[in-house]
């Protein structure tokens, strides 16, 4: 893998995306690195979007993609779903946004109480960060205990408490910025049970906080029998479990990766979702632990005891009313399934293709989403190509890593080049307006990827395309 293979790549992509190019240089006079969200990056410059369909959407520069990312998970239905844009529509021409309560919060509350099996109460935020975070609160408050305790390589927010045990390594904070929460936030390794249950026996963990899926949305897969013993040993500790649930959350099924898997946890967060590609998120749970949230007559009580929160956005009208169209949708499970099933369909031929092509590397995922890993020749045991069983069999930092530079930023100009927006190259998420068509049109722009990749000779080993 040289480097004049990544400049050939960086100068194609370029060339053909003038517009874009003008666009980050503008953004970055103003917004840090010219992105607003680190997952964006690509280099030499993101291209800038204009438009979305369905399953697709076009940059500035009229190049058209299959869409992957797909509002980085949240857009289940797709862009500018018929139903979805007609709530929206109709409440733009009422109410925007009162500065006080409308009836929509009450109806979308219970959209989310009818199709998930732990909520009986919901708090709106705006997003999943502030989902997470409002939950460790909540839990703290519920326990009087003040430990939270993570699995490694889970994501669950940007603020403070999520940045122990994101990043290897994992005794280090993962952000500048960040001050030393180790007195308050442990963490153990996914599918370490022994040291979960030691770090449970002291009695001082308020919370287990995870992704049901497992580590950053599927990367290192986790299963109902793990998601089981947790829910136990939580029990037994007297602490509360959390999932994490805003990629999982009303796409793995109805009622989320609970429901999925038959494992009812304490608080459950949700986002993405549940607001129909608009901002928006919540905080679900039993009534004895989400009225912690609520004033009482008790003065005392309500400063000492209840859990404080506020946001401006919070339930907001406009989101309010995606989010029950959105969920109205869900409720079926056809969307999910429909998802899922195209999924299945991406996942094999993306691994067809790397067998064809003699790639090392092989695409996996469960239900509507998938990863990739892709690796140096030699790196994956021989004659495993396309192989998606070895998600099972190899380390989970080696899942985590997904494709190393600079493998991945050549991928990544590679594909875009091609009309495909992968995130960050390695993963993304199927909708359920990816109909066969799509993700065959998807599998043939993924071949022809690769053959870029061979001809530039950033990958060596490969076969040319039969």
């Amino acid at each position: 893998m040289t480097s004049a293979a990544g400049e050939l790549l960086r100068k194609r992509y370029a060339e053909a995306m003038p517009r874009s190019a003008e666009a980050h240089k503008r953004a970055s006079q103003v917004i840090p690195g010219g992105i607003n969200h680190d997952a964006r990056r690509v280099s030499p410059f993101p291209p800038s979007f204009s438009r979305g369909s369905g399953c697709r959407k076009s940059d500035v520069d009229a190049h058209g993609y299959i869409d992957f990312v797909m509002g980085h998970g949240s857009l289940l239905f797709g862009h500018d779903h018929r139903a979805i844009r007609a709530a929206i529509d109709a409440q733009l021409s009422d109410l925007v946004h009162a500065g006080g309560c409308s009836p929509l919060e009450a109806r979308w509350a219970e959209a989310v109480v009818g199709i998930v099996p732990s909520a009986e109460q919901v708090r709106f935020v705006m997003s999943g960060t502030e989902g997470t975070q409002l939950s460790l609160r909540i839990a703290r408050a519920a326990t009087g205990r003040n430990v939270i305790l993570r699995i490694t390589g889970h994501f669950n927010g940007w603020h403070d408490y999520g940045m122990f045990g994101l990043f290897a390594p994992y005794d280090q904070v993962s952000s500048a910025g960040v001050p030393d929460l180790s007195a308050v936030v442990a963490h153990v390794a996914q599918g370490d049970m022994p040291a979960l249950q030691a770090a449970l026996s002291g009695k001082e963990i308020a919370a287990v906080i995870l992704e049901p899926e497992g580590a950053r949305a599927g990367a290192i897969p986790m299963g109902g029998e793990t998601l089981r013993a947790i829910r136990q040993a939580t029990k037994e500790a007297g602490s509360l479990l959390i999932f994490d649930e805003v990629i999982s959350g009303f796409r793995m099924a109805p009622g989320g990766a609970q429901e999925y898997f038959g494992v009812t946890p304490d608080l459950t967060v949700f986002a993405k979702a549940i607001a129909g590609g608009l901002p928006g998120g919540a905080v679900a749970g039993p009534r004895a632990i989400m009225e912690l949230l609520a004033h009482r007559t008790d003065s005392s009580w309500n400063r000492r005891n209840r859990v404080v929160h506020t946001g401006t956005w919070n339930g907001n009208p406009l989101s309010a009313a995606a989010g029950i169209a959105a969920l109205g949708l869900a409720a079926t499970g056809r969307p999910q399934d429909e998802a899922a099933r195209a999924a299945d369909r991406l996942r094999a031929g993306l691994n067809g293709v790397l067998r064809a092509r003699n790639v090392d590397g092989f695409a996996y995922g469960r239900r509507s989403s998938f990863r990739l890993v892709m690796a140096g020749e030699g790196e994956l045991p021989p004659g495993r190509q396309g192989d998606e069983t070895l998600a099972s069999e190899l380390p989970s930092e080696r899942l985590l890593a997904g494709i190393r530079e600079p493998l991945r930023s050549h991928l990544h100009l590679a594909l875009l080049l091609n009309g495909l927006d992968f995130m960050l190259a390695d993963h993304g998420w199927v909708s359920c307006v990816h109909d066969d068509d799509a993700i065959d049109e998807a599998v043939s722009r993924f071949d022809d990827a690769l053959s870029d990749l061979v001809t530039s000779g950033a990958i060596e080993g490969a076969r040319e395309s039969h």
